[in-house]
């Protein structure tokens, strides 16, 4: 064969070779816009995205990225944000934690629809909630759908009635009521009788008015009170409004005697509340302490008898007790509980419970700790309230101590 008939065979088998390299990128190709076409993603969803103000009036001065100083690690700033989009009472999508510096962002996979909400948090750095913001009547199409700023401010509820300073509140019939606040799900009602709110009275409630139930106030009693928003995720606010006193009438009235055991409330479905004491604050790793319960149903059905109420009981390095902190204990308290009906252990009853031998991964060797608890964690119990659960405060939920070596 002649030389030159070889390069012509050799040049066609290459133009052969490419035209089918050429042929298969050109399939593969057309499957993968195929692919794209037809995701869920490009047609049945869209992006909502926003710029967020902080803190200032959009009617005189919308350059959103002139924030107002919020960001930071104190208690009153913030430290990340959050966001929810929902539909009526329902949560359709979630997004972040991003940090606090992030003036806009984009909610992506949103289904198409309209009449959507866009519920925006800024958490301090215990998430509690220190500032809010709404946009309402979104629309979303495929693509990108901007909905322009959304102006967040501080995460409190303004308080109404019984106003400032009132007197003769019947005790057994004393009404509270608010305004809403963007981006609530629920509220803390706190009534002390100290004027730094400390040591209260907590009561949930998803409206903006509360009524307290006979028997848990005092007759002839000032007490102070407000009211903590509590947002989507289910983080009170770090902030309150106003702080307003009242006194109570002369007749009626007196607390419930710890040694009681019933009680009557009238608010449906079982929900639980819980009371909490250990015997001592300062001990050393490896130490054994009694733990005392007081778990309350304060609805008017009863728990089912098959029901376990369980109680777990963590280590932490804040006041803040969730599910990620070192659990020390997970046991279960009663089985069933009436409605009105609460069960404790008397002294010399408690539990006892051991600390680890040493600090646990992650925690510094002493200091200052908290012991809390979660009650009912997995949500075996149907409740009407389930945001008072956890978190409820110091002497309710969680105790400080000191731990040493």
């Amino acid at each position: 064969m002649k030389p030159t008939n070889v390069r012509h065979i050799l040049i066609n088998q290459t133009l052969l070779m490419i035209t089918i390299l050429l042929l298969i990128c050109i399939l593969a190709a057309c499957e993968g816009s195929k692919d794209i076409s037809d995701s869920t993603s490009t047609r049945d969803t869209g992006s909502i995205a926003f710029n967020v103000a902080w803190n200032q009036d959009l009617d005189s001065d919308t350059d959103y990225q002139v924030r107002a100083a919020v960001c930071g690690n104190l208690p009153n700033e913030v430290k990340t944000v959050r966001v929810a989009i929902v539909n009526g009472t329902s949560v359709v999508k979630r997004g972040g934690p991003w940090n606090c510096d992030a003036y806009s962002g984009t909610i992506k996979d949103v289904p198409i629809g309209s009449d959507y909400t866009l519920l925006f948090y800024g958490h301090n750095e215990n998430d509690r909630t220190t500032y809010s913001g709404a946009s309402i009547g979104i629309s979303v199409n495929t693509g990108m759908n901007d909905i322009g700023i959304i102006n967040a401010n501080q995460f409190f509820s303004e308080i109404i009635s019984p106003p400032d300073t009132s007197s003769n509140i019947d005790p057994d019939n004393a009404e509270f009521n608010w305004l809403s606040s963007t981006g609530a799900a629920a509220y803390q009602l706190w009534i002390s009788e100290s004027a730094d709110l400390s040591d209260p009275l907590i009561f949930y409630a998803d409206d903006i008015s509360f009524t307290v139930p006979p028997g848990l106030l005092y007759a002839d009693t000032t007490y102070y009170w407000t009211v903590f928003p509590i947002d989507i995720y289910d983080n009170r606010s770090y902030f309150y409004g106003d702080n307003y006193s009242y006194t109570t009438a002369s007749g009626g009235g007196g607390a419930l005697d710890v040694n009681l055991t019933s009680y009557t409330y009238d608010w449906g479905d079982p929900d639980l509340d819980v009371y909490f004491r250990i015997s001592n604050n300062t001990l050393n790793w490896g130490d054994s302490l009694g733990v005392r319960f007081a778990v309350i149903n304060d609805g008017s059905e009863d728990i089912p008898s098959d029901t376990g109420i369980w109680v777990s009981l963590y280590l932490s390095t804040n006041n803040y007790i969730s599910e990620a902190d070192y659990e020390l204990e997970y046991r279960v308290l009663s089985y069933g509980l009436q409605g009105g009906w609460y069960v404790y252990q008397q002294p010399g009853n408690e539990w006892q419970i051991t600390l680890p031998g040493s600090a646990p991964p992650g925690f510094p060797a002493s200091g200052d700790f908290y012991i809390g608890l979660i009650i009912d964690p997995d949500d075996d119990v149907i409740e009407t309230n389930e945001f008072d659960n956890l978190n409820m405060g110091e002497t309710e939920d969680y105790v400080p101590v000191n731990i040493s070596p």
